[in-house]
């Protein structure tokens, strides 16, 4: 009799092979040491951040012990100052992939809607600090300075960024915008204690293109890798 030579079809559905526990291991401890790079550099980003809008801040702004912004000292444009500075900087935090768990970014599209919300969020405490506290409106060569000094400021602070973490920012195409807008927002701290032009014609006109700027420039900068 001859033998049956026929062989069964191997199952689509079978489990795929289980990674060796060494492997595993390895991965994870690649994997985090990443997040503690990518922890270290936004730190290191946030102290240089702070220090250059404080002192760029407190260089132009600073006349006989206090501020020439109006408002300045008072606890509702204290509370703009602070919402500003956190989200610029959590701006920046996520698009260095923090704040979010791991695989939950897909290609970028859950973060799209976020760098017009940091725009808004940035006009709306202009409009809070020009409702409260308005002043006439300036020479339009004021304004002009307005922008010029937060898109240099927020120029300095995409280059630092890129210096500490080029490599470990992620590579979908909304992270372009999210630390652009991150530090354009970073960008109008100095002026709401330096600049004594409080109109809303000039708010919005002038320091609100700075965010719009910011994201400019780090897009044109910005390329993924």
């Amino acid at each position: 009799m001859a033998a049956d030579t026929t062989t069964t079809p191997a199952r689509d559905d079978a489990a795929p092979p289980t990674p060796p526990a060494a492997l595993l291991d390895e991965v994870n401890r690649d994997l985090d040491a990443l997040a503690r790079a990518r922890r270290h550099r936004m730190g290191l980003f946030a102290l240089v951040a702070l220090a250059l809008v404080g002192a760029v801040g407190y260089g132009l702004g600073h006349r006989h012990d206090g501020f020439v912004g109006p408002g300045c000292g008072h606890p509702m444009h204290t509370a703009v100052i602070v919402g500003l500075t956190v989200s610029g900087l959590a701006l920046v935090a996520l698009a260095f992939g923090l704040s979010v768990r791991a695989g939950s970014l897909g290609d970028g599209r859950r973060l799209r809607v976020l760098p017009p919300l940091g725009v808004a969020a940035g006009f709306v405490g202009l409009a809070i600090i020009a409702t409260r506290f308005a002043t006439p409106p300036g020479a339009f060569w004021h304004g002009a300075v307005c922008l010029g000094t937060g898109a240099v400021i927020a120029f300095t602070l995409v280059i630092v960024l890129l210096a500490l973490g080029g490599r470990l920012l992620r590579r979908h195409a909304p992270t372009a915008g999210l630390f652009g807008v991150g530090v354009g927002l970073l960008g109008l701290v100095p002026l709401s204690l330096a600049c004594h032009d409080s109109s809303m014609t000039h708010l919005m006109l002038w320091h609100g293109a700075i965010p719009l700027a910011a994201a400019l420039i780090a897009t044109l900068i910005w390329r993924p890798r």
